[in-house]
């Protein structure tokens, strides 16, 4: 006869908050990583149009 095993329902909704809240830091890593790099390319875009009128 085989054994079943039961989950145990309140580590399983620990687990699923302590993922929860790891992917919510990586989320707001990422966001800011590609805020910094949207900044940089606007400021590189802008300084290459400034370059190019002649005005740099």
């Amino acid at each position: 006869m085989s054994s079943v095993i039961k989950p145990n329902v309140d580590e399983l909704q620990k687990d699923v908050i302590n993922l929860l809240q790891h992917t919510s830091k990586l989320m707001e890593r990422a966001g800011k990583t590609l805020s910094n790099a949207s900044s940089h390319n606007q400021y590189v875009e802008s300084k290459r149009l400034f370059e190019k009128s002649g005005m740099l």
